[in-house]
């Protein structure tokens, strides 16, 4: 027969109401009567809840997992901060050299240096000082101020500190502009400027603040945060500083990037930023931390350092605005990196692009993992790995032949199937390991699609941002 009877009770009035089913019993629904704004044939953008079909019909992969990728404004590939495991100390601020070299202060303490951005920090030897704010110069110029004291200057970024026989004041924010005009801020007082890195710092005459950490953006901007208060910039470097209008934060530390974008650390919350040094900063949901100095190098690792704790690391910065996680298909739009180049990451043979930013700042190459146990696999050069579970678990607790700030997304296609993430393996070799920011085992859930990514340290492949979907 063509078709059967069925019906339904109408809750509004008791009465039973006849529905058209089909030979098998299944329910012919009509989605004009269930469905707003119904789609023309061929029509795209609406699903799932009107033409999830046609979608599918026209592009069969655009609702698989592979395909799904959210994007976040105001968060970046690389906007994960990962401990050095320095030794802690009371740290201060922070500067990033034109070579590389990365510069921390340590209130009444020494000045640090990480040489090229590679190891350790180590100890320059100089004198135990309130060293405060720090800045690097365009000509290779390292300043480090006192407070309560002078200002110093390694000249070159060679040798000793020296003075410059400044007149003592509570300086603790610096920074230097493009133009090789030098700053350096004053806790309840004055912003002064050092003109071309010559001469004594004059005031600029700016309303007493508790003025902090401060910065320069590439475009001369020059950024001032209050603490407890606004953050205030000089645009291009010239008149008077003007409030942004920002909520009131504890505002420490400041960095800009050679794009544009401006960091801003919280004492005691998050870190911020503003893209391309436009509109407010955007918390980028950083772990609770006591945030103090901060620094880009011109590589783009962003470095900030936390009172009495650790020296943290963003590495492979690309854009504020950038692949996280699954949800919105991304078929087929252009992929560019911070440098304006671009780019394609491919993904079990499919191709991955997003317009807002790469989702491996590493290679294109990509490896497979099925079934079974790894310990040394090598992933040199690879910028993802596919975790195919569709035929059991699949355990990893160590990956070999890792690059300093290479990076691996890693996409997990299967519902069938778990991901297990072994911390400080025995079985790997040193080197080889994986760290978790929890310090414990972490799981993709079998029930669950999902992913993470992977970040070399130079010694452990870190673990971070796991994801179920």
């Amino acid at each position: 027969m063509a078709f059967a009877k069925i019906a339904g009770l109408e809750a509004s009035t008791g009465k039973w109401r006849p529905l058209i089913c089909n030979s098998d019993g299944k329910l012919i629904i009509d989605p004009s009567e269930i469905l707003e704004d119904t789609p023309t044939d061929g029509e795209m953008g609406k699903a799932p809840t009107s033409n999830w079909a046609h979608d599918h019909c026209s592009d069969p992969d655009v609702h698989t997992a592979l395909n799904r990728l959210e994007v976040r404004t105001g968060l970046a590939v690389g906007t994960v901060f990962s401990g050095l495991s320095q030794i802690s100390r009371d740290w201060g601020d922070m500067a990033a050299a034109p070579n590389g070299d990365v510069y921390a202060s340590v209130y009444n303490g020494d000045i640090y240096v990480r040489s090229g951005g590679t190891g350790d920090f180590t100890a320059l030897g100089q004198t135990s000082r309130n060293y405060r704010g720090m800045a690097v110069a365009p000509n290779g110029d390292v300043y480090a101020c006192v407070y309560g004291g002078d200002i110093y200057v390694r000249s070159g970024g060679t040798g000793d500190f020296a003075a410059l026989g400044q007149t003592g004041r509570n300086w603790i924010g610096m920074c230097a502009a493009p133009n090789g005009d030098v700053y350096a801020s004053v806790y309840n007082g004055d912003i002064y400027v050092r003109e071309g890195g010559a001469g004594d710092f004059t005031p600029l005459s700016q309303t007493s603040r508790s003025w902090v950490g401060m910065c320069a953006a590439p475009n001369g901007d020059v950024y001032a945060g209050v603490y407890g208060g606004d953050i205030y910039v000089r645009s291009g470097g010239t008149g008077d500083f003007v409030a942004l209008g920002q909520t009131g934060r504890h505002w420490r530390g400041m960095a800009a990037a050679s794009n544009g974008d401006v960091y801003a650390g919280v004492y005691g919350g998050d870190i911020y930023v503003r893209s391309g040094g436009e509109g407010d900063f955007v918390a980028l949901g950083q772990e609770f931390r006591y945030w103090r100095g901060m620094a880009v190098t011109p590589d783009g690792d962003v470095y900030v350092c936390v009172s009495n704790g650790d020296i943290y690391i963003s590495t492979s910065y690309i854009t504020p605005d950038a692949l996280l996680r699954c949800s919105g298909n991304i078929r087929g739009k252009m992929l560019k990196a911070d440098d304006g180049t671009s780019g394609t990451v491919v993904c079990g043979g499919k191709s991955l692009t997003s317009s807002y930013g790469i989702v491996s700042a590493i290679s294109n190459a990509y490896s497979t993992l099925t079934t079974g146990t790894y310990t040394d696999t090598s992933v040199s050069g690879k910028g993802l790995l596919i975790l195919d579970t569709s035929g059991g678990n699949i355990t990893i607790k160590g990956l070999s032949g890792g690059t300093a700030r290479q990076m691996i997304w890693c996409v997990k296609t299967s519902r069938f199937g778990a991901v297990t993430l072994v911390n400080e393996s025995s079985e790997a070799a040193e080197g080889d390991r994986l760290w978790t920011v929890s310090g414990g085992d972490e799981t993709l859930r079998a029930d669950y699609i999902g992913g993470f990514w992977l970040t070399y340290s130079g010694t452990r492949w870190i673990v971070e941002r796991i994801i179920n979907v």
